[in-house]
Order: structure tokens, then sequence, then C-alpha cells
């Protein structure tokens, strides 16, 4: 959690920078490369980083033939790109997006020197290892591409920051991890792996393409300044949810004890309980202050994207959790049968972004995209019950904490916002955001302390005990004495 804060506290500033330098078109061509350079990484991964995560006894081999393997794919794969960067410019009738992309497909060249050693830590969890590989790419990113953007490079200064930072992420990677490439390559090895890692490669393709593939539909049917705009929309809501995710945590976790299906059901409960009556909460926080929060984020040239930011909001809720059984159906060996509904959401979020994009612009691409969101979280919510052995009750259950906080925290910002234009004529941004951040957060303290939820109470208890220093035990027994039973 302090790795993905820390990333968002850094990135955050970069975002307000950025959104002032850079027009809504140049956006649109940087997201139009990047859908395309994300598509490759899942391609040319193979599921073999995954695979390394769950693989019960990890020899050098492993890891050395997953280098081979990984340094050859990036290789041909920036080739690829590279020849097909022209027909890309003529797909989305912008030769800078395809100009863009030529320079982008450089990261697959770095890029994979990075693969075994980032899965070697979280497979030690040495996830505080992670967080300043993290950070470091971060921060080096954002200073170069605002250097950039401030000489005048537009769009292309997303793609040098990139480059340099992942440069930067791959060598601190190799030199925390201890571990050092090696051409040594088995072919019972890579065997061992593909096993594992062509079911979790599959799945995590269409995964991607369910999430992301709205964005290619969205270019084609409006162009590069609607790219521009829903883009940001939906990487303000994406950064929220990629925040609650942990990365690959909740997967090493599942993955050991996934064999014990009581300690599998407890577990999987609690971590839908602790991550939804946090998620819960800020995305439905989102959706009522989107206004005053663009304005003070990225001004008012991207207003025009406060309404589809709400939309995706509401299904950023059903990817939180999707997340989440993602990983418990990947350690339960479900991965074919999670891949298959995955097709499906994939298929429903083109259909749904074309038919909304050319009916209602911007706003009915967002609608388009929820409503496949709703129907591919059904789907996953059925599968992982399977994996479980959870009842529909045992699976809605732990959520009723998160939802609850967040209708009633819902009530209190709109009630803020109503109270504030009666005291003051005509609020700025800056005021209703403070207000509202402020009375929000009472109220969301004061239910995970005193809400009529015992369970929330012991999870919040439980990670201060773990967090707190020595001397603020006293204070947290306090609050135990007051907190009702």
């Amino acid at each position: 959690m302090m790795r993905q804060g820390g990333n968002e506290l850094i990135g955050l500033p970069v975002s307000m920078i950025m959104a002032r330098l850079l027009s809504p078109q140049d956006f649109g061509i940087a997201a139009a490369s990047t859908f395309f350079v994300r598509l490759a990484t899942r391609l040319s991964q193979l599921g073999l980083s995954a695979s390394l995560l769950r693989v019960k006894d990890l020899r050098p081999e492993h890891a050395s033939s997953v280098y081979v393997v990984s340094q050859s794919m990036g290789l041909i794969t920036f080739a690829a790109l590279y020849s097909a960067s022209p027909f890309v410019g003529q797909f989305f009738r912008s030769r800078e997006a395809g100009d863009l992309l030529s320079l982008a497909a450089l990261v697959f060249v770095i890029s994979p020197i990075g693969t075994v050693p980032a899965a070697l830590m979280s497979r030690r969890m040495q996830f505080r290892y992670s967080a300043l590989a993290d950070w470091t790419d971060t921060i080096v990113g954002a200073v170069v591409t605002v250097f950039f953007a401030l000489r005048g490079f537009a769009f292309w200064s997303i793609v040098y920051g990139n480059l340099v930072a992942v440069s930067a992420r791959v060598l601190l990677q190799l030199y925390l991890s201890g571990w050092r490439p090696s051409f040594w390559f088995s072919p019972q090895a890579l065997r061992d792996l593909l096993s594992i890692g062509l079911a979790l490669q599959t799945k995590r393709l269409l995964e991607y393409a369910s999430s992301n593939v709205d964005n290619l539909v969205v270019g084609r049917v409006l162009g590069m300044a609607g790219l521009g705009l829903y883009d940001k929309a939906f990487t303000s809501m994406n950064k929220i949810v990629v925040r609650l995710t942990l990365g690959q945590a909740a997967f090493r976790i599942f993955s050991i004890i996934h064999e014990d299906g009581e300690r599998f059901r407890r577990a999987y409960s609690r971590l839908i309980l602790s991550i939804t009556v946090l998620g819960y909460p800020v995305l439905t926080g989102c959706v009522v202050v989107a206004e005053p929060l663009f304005r003070i984020l990225y001004g008012d040239q991207w207003l025009s994207a406060v309404l589809p930011f709400r939309v995706l909001c509401i299904g950023g809720a059903l990817q939180l959790l999707n997340a989440y059984a993602a990983q418990a159906n990947e350690a339960a060996g479900n991965v074919w049968r999670q891949a298959r509904r995955q097709a499906i959401g994939t298929a429903l979020v083109v259909v749904g972004a074309a038919v909304g994009g050319a009916c209602w612009g911007v706003t009915g691409a967002a609608c388009g995209v929820l409503a496949a969101t709703v129907v591919l979280g059904v789907a996953m919510q059925a599968l992982v019950r399977e994996a479980t052995g959870l009842s529909w009750r045992g699976m809605l259950a732990p959520q009723a904490p998160g939802a609850t906080c967040a209708v009633l925290l819902a009530g209190v910002l709109l009630a803020t916002s109503a109270v504030l234009r009666v005291l003051v004529e005509e609020p700025q941004a800056w005021q209703m955001l403070m207000a509202q951040a402020t009375t929000g957060g009472v109220f969301y303290a004061s239910f995970l302390l005193l809400g009529p939820f015992p369970a929330v109470r012991n999870v919040v208890f439980e990670t201060l005990d773990d967090l707190a220093p020595a001397g603020a035990v006293r204070t947290l027994n306090r609050l135990r004495g007051l907190a009702p039973r």
C-alpha cells in the first residue's frame, strides 16, 4: 500500500502539470501509441513471470531460461512494432501516432532485463525492494517527462520519460535482487513453466484487452481529441483501482494456501472486506467530487471528461473485485475457465464502446464499457465462488460494510456541497473540494472506528498494531475502549 500510495503522491502533481502543458490531442496521440505498447507487452511475456511466482521448486535454470525467452521476445516485439508503426498511423488517421510508436517500441529492448529480478523479489515477498524500484521509475519518469514537455516536445516527452524511467528501474531491480543475467537455457525448465504460464498468459492477455481495447475503438470512432478525453477519464479512474490491487501480493499468498479450503475462504473474505471498505468509499467520493477535482487537477479544458469519469468510476468498483477474483482463480487453477469469460467480456467491451461512442460520444463509450464490465463482473464472481466454496451470501457479506460506507459518504458529500452553496454564493473549486474532503474524511474515520461493523474495526486495529510505534499502543487501546462492541 505504501508503494502504491508513494507512486500516486509522485505521479499526481506530474499529471496536473502535464494536463496544462499538453492538449487532449497530444494525450490522444500518446494513448494510441501506449495501447499497442501495452498489448505487445502482454503478447511477449508468455506468462513466465507469473510462473516464477507459482512454481513450487524454483531452480536457477528456470530463471535463466525465462530471461533468454523474455529478451528474445522483446527483440522480436520491437522489430514487429517498428515495422507496424506506419499502419498504426493509418488506422488512427494520425501519422504522429505511428511515428511515436516506432520510438516507444524501444522499451522492449530494455524492459525484459528486469523480468526475472522483479519476479524473484515478489516470490521472496521483498515488497520493500519492489516499492523502491517503482518509486525510482516514477520519480525519474516524472522529472524527464516534465523537462521535455517544458522544452516543447509535446507528446514526445511522454515516451522520452518512459524510456529513461524503465532503464532506471531495471538497473535498480538487478542490483536489489542480486540476480545477474545468464544465457543458460533449459528446454525442460521452460516446459515446467509453460505448463502454468500459457494459461496465465492467455487469461491476462484477454484481461488486458477487455480493459484497454476501448481506447482502440474510441480512437477509431471519435478521433485523437475524443480519445484524449476518454483516456483522461479512464486513466484517472484506473489509477485508483490499480493503487488498490497491491500487485501480485495476493496471488502469491493464495498460491501458498489454496489447498487449505477453509483458510482460502477466510483469507479471500477478509481481503474483500478490507479492500472494499477502502475502495468503495474512495470511488464513490470521486463520483461526487469529480467536477471540482478535474478543475483543480487538470484545468477547464478537461471538463468534458468529468461525466465519463463518473460512469467509469462505477465500473471501477467491479474492476476492483475482478482483480482479486482473478488472482484467487489463478491460484486455484481455474485459469482457462476464467480466460473464456474474459474473452466474452472483451467482445462486449468492443461492442459497448463502439455503439455507445457512435451514438453518444465519449460518455456513451463509457456507458457501453460499464455495461460490459457488469456482465463480466457477475461471471467472474460466479467462478471465484466455485473456487472458494463460498455461498452467494458469503460473497456479498464482506462487501456490505464498504457499500454502506459508500452510500452514507455520498450523502455527507452532497450535503456539504449544498450547505457550502448556501453559505458562499459561487464557491471556488478549491473551496468545494476542501470542504468535501474535510467532512468526508471525518465521516470515514468515524465509520471505521465507531460504525456498526466489528469486523471492520478488527482489521483497522490489527493494521494499526502492526504499523504504530510502541508508544502509540496505549492510544490504540483507549480507542478500542471507545469503540462499540
